[in-house]
């Protein structure tokens, strides 16, 4: 999983930022972004441990939104050599990285806090 947006990747990876910006879900950021961190060989793989919820997936763009609880991942699904996978629903198997878009709890966007 990686976040190609220096805003957003400062954002994820600092526990205190997480914490302030989401105050009574940064457990659930924290579990979303660190399950696709640590056990992430594939998508398909991820979603068969049943923490990591597959909310939807777009044929056309790649985009996939994941979620854990109260926190929702947006991320563009890519093959093992940052090619888009086209259908990551169907192909879930050949995704093995996530370019984040975006991080949602409590209706705040990690787009708009990372600013």
């Amino acid at each position: 999983m990686i976040a190609t947006d220096g805003p957003l990747k400062q954002l994820l990876d600092a526990s205190a930022l997480v914490t302030s910006a989401w105050p009574h879900a940064h457990e659930d950021v924290f579990v979303l972004v660190k399950v696709l961190q640590v056990t992430f060989p594939t998508l398909a793989e991820v979603i068969a441990t049943g923490i990591v919820v597959l909310i939807a997936a777009n044929s056309r763009t790649s985009v996939v939104t994941l979620s854990a609880g109260a926190a929702t991942l947006r991320a563009i699904a890519q093959d093992q050599n940052g090619g888009r996978v086209a259908d990551p629903k169907g192909n879930a198997h050949m995704v093995v990285q996530l370019d984040i878009i975006d991080v949602e709890a409590e209706g705040r966007a990690a787009s708009k806090v990372a600013r």
